[in-house]
């Protein structure tokens, strides 16, 4: 989004509802928690009306997609200091009877101060494995800060939130147009949210709701063997897969878009093969720390997306290691909607091909194999795994 673009709202509520049954297939709600910032200065008086009316409306709507949770901070009054008015909540009433107590008697609007406190505050709830927005409405460039707009930007991007302004006048949008830039968030009109919210809706769907993220346990590099080895200058073919669960329907992964990365920057690889079969179970760690963090767990009765890597390719993504280190790969992707699918699994490193010196080896996968990655059986290649672990 460019600097000062304000993105008009065309679509009607009924249309953004109609496209929901688009989002990725999931067995439950998508976690989101949405912090409204409202600035409750004097110069508000005009637009709160219809500025309440509308964040009940879309906390409603947005309530029948998604596990959702919302909370709000006002600002510009008692003080000018920023306040919970109401933490993190799946009461409707509760949050609508904060929404209806905003007053408009004050005087300086400190919108990055309110950024910095709707998510730190200890009070407000937030949940680690939920979509986090903050949405700020306000008719003022931030003034009277005690924070400057780095701060704010630096906890948006520390906290992983995203950043949507519901503002009026090009000084406002400006004062907040980085915000919205460093965490891929938006720029809204506030007399367009005021006649019509969908667009705020739809972008609240699409950026905050994780509607498909690989969760706990859900990237699996060797699958069933735990530790998960690799050799060094070992040639051939390197398994892992993104595995399926009840929430997660690896059916919409666009295989086109999966990525390895490691600790070497700038270099990423993609599989040389993919297919849909059910190939293991999740394990218990999200976030594995050392080598024996891993399952060992076979079939599970969901599809997995099973990938695999060229060995020379996966051994320069890990950058410069040792035998006996353990490393941690990203495998991440898309959906086809474009909502992102990430997850971790620990490496161990556990010995060297005979006669190598530790170089990856040429990474051009063999010639016999098929260029259409989903044709075909998986490559019979030997894996690059070395002894096989438990499992």
């Amino acid at each position: 989004m460019r600097r000062g673009k304000i993105l008009s709202l065309m679509t009607t509520l009924s249309v953004v509802m109609a496209l929901l049954p688009a989002l990725p297939a999931i067995g439950q709600l998508p976690e989101t928690d949405i912090i409204f910032a409202v600035d409750e200065s004097g110069s508000m008086g005009d637009e709160q009306a219809a500025l309440k009316d509308n964040i009940k409306q879309v906390a409603n709507d947005l309530s029948a997609s998604t596990d959702g949770l919302y909370g709000l901070v006002g600002y510009g009054a008692r003080n000018f200091a920023p306040v919970t008015e109401q933490p993190l909540t799946d009461n409707l009433t509760d949050f609508e009877n904060a929404v209806d107590g905003l007053t408009t008697n004050g005087g300086t609007e400190p919108g990055y101060d309110a950024t910095i406190h709707a998510l730190t505050d200890p009070n407000m709830g937030r949940r680690a494995t939920a979509g986090t927005c903050i949405v700020l409405a306000t008719d003022e460039p931030s003034n009277g800060d005690s924070a400057t707009q780095q701060n704010a930007i630096d906890t948006l991007v520390a906290e992983g939130a995203f950043f949507f302004g519901l503002l009026s006048g090009t000084e406002t949008i400006n004062s907040y147009d980085d915000l919205a830039n460093a965490t891929g968030g938006a720029i809204f009109s506030l007399e367009d949210f005021n006649n019509d919210p969908a667009n705020v809706l739809s972008a609240l769907l699409t950026t905050c709701v994780q509607s498909i993220v690989a969760g706990s346990g859900s990237v699996d590099v060797h699958p069933t063997s735990c530790p998960n080895p690799f050799t060094l200058g070992k040639r051939g073919v390197v398994p892992a897969a993104i595995l399926g669960t009840d929430a997660i329907d690896v059916t919409e992964i666009d295989p086109a878009t999966v990525k390895l990365s490691g600790p070497a920057e700038g270099i990423t690889a993609s599989p040389i093969r993919w297919s849909i079969e059910d190939v293991a179970a999740p394990d218990e760690f999200p976030e594995p720390e050392t080598r024996d963090e891993c399952g060992t767990d076979g079939p599970d009765g969901f599809d997995d997306l099973s990938l695999k890597f060229d060995a020379g390719e996966f051994q320069a993504v890990l950058g410069e290691v040792s035998v006996g280190d353990t490393v941690i790969v990203t495998i991440s992707a898309e959906t086809f909607e474009g909502a992102p699918v990430s997850g971790v699994d620990i490496i161990w490193i556990n010995g060297q091909a005979s006669g190598g010196n530790g170089s990856a080896p040429p990474s051009a996968p063999p010639a016999d194999l098929p260029e259409d990655a989903d044709a075909g059986p998986l490559s019979t290649l030997p894996d690059a795994a070395g002894p096989p672990g438990r499992g």
